[in-house]
């Protein structure tokens, strides 16, 4: 039954229905003083091939156009992607390209800039160009099933409203504290699990604007990507996929938070170029640990705190180690890709060391001010950082090899050596894997057997870089004529080949770090 008041439109059976006046008019048809139908495009103007224009009654609105109109489908089309995948949990849609690939340098002590030499030696003559081979090589070491721009996205709206904080993951906390951070051990692992059950005992939406929660989830992120692979996944899911879930909910709530200053966000920052370079993909490692940089430097950890302060003891110690792992993370992914650090002079950073409670200090700190001794690794990692920043602007910046380069190049070896002898005893490592190890090291603590494998893999490291630039710059006639060079050359390869068999060895008897 028809409602009150709603009377049906009256028709005359013998005339010709009037189709009601359009509203509005497109320009053309209001020139033409034609019928418009409203439309888009309308009639007249698909059938004259124009382009249909809808201005409206004011002079000053905007244009309706054919692109802007596309240009919305478009939006329409991928929210409504991002909609199915936030309720139905379908596969990721396909996000199209909005304009040219992202441009991504990398400088002479990169690996790219490495193999695309080695690679141009093997080309016959007259093969690609430089910026071909380094251009491919970009593409061929990404990996293409870690992109963080996409999943971010698709995450900041899959997880709005919803947290479970997945507690049944906590093996990942403890992947997480057994091997990378003896590598950057900046967090207190009571105070970190003390704030994980307060955590864990609050609903979603409590927590929800939390950066600790984001530094949370990078955490389990990076558990479990570098720990152990369990024979039984969690709730049916690899440790991989683990990994790239949770690293989505860690950027998700970045996101979300925006442009936060504080202790949790520079170090969940820091976790998140971990989990980029342990990923394969470097570019990103170099963005998110320069965002840590910023934000440390914002809030000013890099500085000595003054004697007024009202942070307690706890949160200057963190600031400090902090800092400190930030600075030599920082430096290395720098050189690494070949790029310009965001540190600036050391006369910035006046911000003491850590203080190791069994090392000798003449102002007797009370003992809480201590650090345990596996933090003294983050001082053997700055000065191991500063001899990496002379080996760029010495070795790497000038373009020809020189007399000069290759008295340099030792002489940057003798640094090296002199840091390995100062590293406590402890975690000092081997310089050579030749011979049996001791057996005394078997009873070593799990964190000095990390720190020594790590130390020892980075002196070799560098050393390679150190006399690997004579390699790959220098000509057959200038390799007989420079003294010094030809044995250089060879400390390089010594190197690389105690760095190989030094994963062996690794890869046989251990399972964690297996994301070389």
């Amino acid at each position: 039954m028809e409602q009150a008041g709603v009377r049906p439109p009256m028709q005359n059976s013998g005339s010709k229905v009037r189709r009601p006046r359009a509203a509005r008019a497109c320009d053309a048809c209001r020139v033409k003083k034609n019928k418009c139908d409203d439309l888009y495009p309308c009639t007249y103007c698909r059938n004259h091939n124009i382009e249909c224009v809808y201005r409206g009654q004011e002079v000053g609105r905007r244009l309706f156009t054919p692109d802007y109109v596309r240009n919305l489908e478009e939006q329409v089309r991928r929210l409504s992607a991002l909609e199915k995948q936030a309720n139905g949990g379908q596969a990721s849609p396909h996000l199209p390209s909005t304009g040219e690939p992202d441009a991504e340098f990398y400088g002479s002590s990169s690996s790219v800039a490495l193999l695309s030499h080695v690679q141009r030696a093997g080309d016959a003559p007259g093969g690609s160009t430089e910026d071909a081979d380094g251009e491919a090589l970009v593409t061929n070491l990404h990996n293409d099933a870690f992109s963080p721009a996409v999943d971010a996205a698709l995450s900041s709206h899959r997880l709005v409203g919803h947290a479970t904080h997945y507690p049944q993951c906590r093996v990942f906390i403890t992947s997480y504290f057994t091997s990378i951070h003896y590598v950057h051990p900046f967090l207190d692992k009571t105070e970190f699990m003390s704030r994980c059950e307060n955590l864990w005992s609050q609903d979603g939406s409590a927590s929800h604007a939390s950066s600790f929660a984001a530094l949370y989830y990078s955490i389990l992120s990076l558990g479990a990507l570098v720990g152990p692979r369990e024979d039984e996944p969690i709730g049916g899911i690899g440790n991989l996929q683990w990994s790239r879930r949770l690293f989505d909910e860690s950027i998700a709530r970045c996101h979300r938070l925006g442009m936060v200053t504080d202790l949790d966000m520079v170090q969940c920052y820091f976790m998140l170029a971990k989990i980029c370079q342990n990923e394969l993909n470097p570019h990103w490692s170099y963005m998110y640990v320069g965002l840590a940089v910023r934000t440390a430097l914002a809030m000013g950890i890099n500085r000595e705190p003054s004697a007024h302060s009202r942070k307690n003891v706890s949160q200057l110690k963190a600031e400090t180690r902090t800092w400190w792992g930030l600075y030599s993370l920082e430096t290395e992914m720098s050189f690494a890709m070949g790029r310009p650090d965001t540190l600036g002079a050391d006369l910035y950073h006046n911000r003491r060391f850590p203080v190791i409670g069994n090392e000798s200090c003449d102002s007797s700190p009370p003992s809480e001010s201590f650090d345990p001794p596996h933090v003294a690794i983050i001082k053997s990692m700055v000065d191991l950082s500063r001899i990496t920043r002379s080996i760029c602007l010495g070795i790497y910046l000038p373009e020809t090899i020189t007399p000069r380069t290759v008295a340099l190049a030792y002489q940057l070896e003798q640094d090296l050596d002199r840091w390995v002898e100062s590293l406590p005893e402890s975690i000092r490592p081997r310089q050579s894997t030749a011979g049996p190890l001791p057996l005394k090291s078997v009873r070593d603590p799990q964190w000095a057997k990390r720190q020594r494998l790590v130390l020892g893999i980075r002196y070799h490291n560098l050393r390679i870089l150190t006399f690997g630039s004579l390699l790959l710059t220098s000509s057959s006639n200038e390799r007989s004529s420079l003294p010094g060079l030809r044995e250089g050359i060879k400390k390089c390869l010594d190197s690389a080949k105690e760095t190989i068999d030094t994963i062996y060895v690794t890869y046989q008897h251990h399972d964690f770090f297996r994301t070389w």
